[in-house]
């Protein structure tokens, strides 16, 4: 049995890295990509295939998996088709979010040697 801050500080650090897997779910170019197509709407895997610059079908379809047992889309199947949505109409707010913060400090963020380009992963 722990005391009460001990046990505050382990939750408060699960609680940390549950975040910061969720920030990693968002920090890959494809499935960042993918989440933008997605906030218009509802699309099948061969719209989003065409959409998402620089990746094979194959790359789509595994980054969609990613998200879907992240939970951040969800599917339906429609004959031979897979349509893919956000599964929160949060996900859109916090992308549109994202989208307003991120001119204001895209400088300071190129720069940052904590951050690696692409990957999520500290430069130091």
């Amino acid at each position: 049995m722990c005391m009460i801050l001990e046990c505050g500080d382990v939750m408060s650090q699960q609680a940390t890295a549950t975040k910061v897997r969720f920030f990693m779910a968002f920090a890959h170019p494809i499935r960042l990509q993918i989440l933008q197509e997605l906030k218009d709407g509802e699309r099948c895997v061969c719209e989003l295939v065409q959409s998402v610059k620089g990746a094979s079908q194959s790359q789509v379809s595994n980054h969609l998996a990613c998200l879907d047992d992240c939970g951040l889309v969800s599917s339906r199947r429609e004959w031979r088709k897979i349509y893919y949505r956000l599964a929160d109409p949060k996900i859109a707010r916090f992308l549109k979010i994202a989208d307003e913060i991120s001119p204001r400090v895209a400088s300071r963020i190129a720069v940052c040697p904590d951050i690696a380009p692409n990957t999520g992963q500290g430069g130091r």
